[in-house]
């Protein structure tokens, strides 16, 4: 069931790219390999309060691309935000910042690292969606696990 926000005000200041880092390998051999690699996409969202009502949220994103099991390729990049979220804290606000925020920024990834693919002369990855819902849930899970943890430790 998803979260309602009816007094969340959301908007967006800025939408910019931290960080980019395109390392083909062995160029230029790699434009002759038959292009079906085994793609790998590492990405993590990230939040951080800026003061008041405004939030940067990050996707950092790490992408691997491999034939036959050899690395032809890895794409570094930081998609961030500023947004401005008013009118809810607590569980609805990380919902807000961990769920909703991702979803806005992830087509800028997505377009991103496909024009940096076909500017290096590679076909576009076309990346699938993320379930950022799902990415939230497990992280509160192993938080929650390692709070535990923490506290058996310091009990004991």
């Amino acid at each position: 069931m998803a979260e309602q926000h009816f007094n969340a005000k959301i908007g967006i200041e800025r939408v910019y790219l931290r960080k980019l880092v395109y390392e083909p390998k062995d160029v230029p051999a790699v434009f002759d390999l038959k292009w079906h690699p085994n793609v790998k996409l590492d990405i993590q969202a990230r939040n951080r309060s800026l003061g008041g009502h405004r939030h940067e949220v990050a996707l950092v994103c790490t992408l691997s691309a491999e034939i036959s099991s050899k690395e032809v390729l890895s794409i570094e990049l930081d998609q961030a935000g500023i947004f401005l979220v008013e009118g809810v804290e607590g569980p609805p606000l990380h919902h807000i910042l961990g769920v909703i925020c991702p979803n806005i920024l992830f087509p800028y990834v997505r377009e991103a690292i496909d024009n940096v693919a076909v500017k290096g002369a590679l076909p576009p990855f076309a990346l699938a969606p993320v379930n950022f819902e799902a990415m939230l849930k497990q992280a509160m899970t192993e938080r929650k696990t390692a709070d535990a943890d923490f506290s058996d430790e310091v009990l004991n």
